[in-house]
C-alpha cells in the first residue's frame, strides 16, 4: 500500500500573488589574512654561524673613539649654551618683574609725583573717604 498524501500546508489558491521578497542583501567578504603567525624559530640565515666574525682594524677601533669623544664635546657645549641661555632668560624675568613691582599701583599715595604732570593727574582724581581703607598710612 502506498503511504497517504501528505496534505498542501499554507494557502494553495492558485489566484492569489505570491508576494514579493525583498532582493538578498550581498554580504561583505572579510579581508583575506595569513593562514600561519610568522615562525619566531625559523633559521634566517642559515650560513651564520659558518661565517667569520667581523673584525675591526685599530684606525676604525680609534676613528670611532675619536667620533665618540666628538659628539660627547659636542653635547657639552650645546649644555652650556643651553644653560647661559636659561640664565639670561631667568635674569631678564627678575628684571622684568622687578619693573612691573616698581610700577605697579597698590595706593593712591603711589600715584603722587614730584613733577607737575603728576600733581595736575591727581587735582583730577576723586579723593573719598573709602581711599583710606584701600591705602592705609
Amino acid at each position: 500500500m502506498n503511504p497517504p498524501a501528505k496534505k498542501p500546508r499554507g494557502i494553495q489558491d492558485p489566484t492569489s500573488t505570491p508576494a514579493v521578497a525583498a532582493p538578498p542583501t550581498p554580504v561583505m567578504a572579510p579581508p583575506t589574512r595569513d593562514p600561519l603567525p610568522p615562525r619566531a624559530k625559523c633559521v634566517t640565515n642559515p650560513g651564520a654561524p659558518d661565517k667569520p666574525a667581523a673584525r675591526r682594524t685599530s684606525e676604525e677601533v680609534t676613528a670611532a673613539q675619536r667620533r665618540q669623544a666628538e659628539l660627547e664635546a659636542e653635547l657639552i657645549e650645546l649644555d652650556a649654551k643651553r644653560i647661559a641661555a636659561v640664565a639670561k632668560l631667568r635674569v631678564e624675568r627678575l628684571l622684568a618683574d622687578a619693573e612691573e613691582d616698581k610700577n605697579v599701583v597698590r595706593c593712591l599715595s603711589d600715584l603722587q609725583d614730584s613733577d607737575a604732570e603728576g600733581a595736575e593727574g591727581m587735582l583730577s582724581l576723586d579723593l573719598r573717604e573709602d581711599s583710606k581703607l584701600i591705602c592705609p598710612e
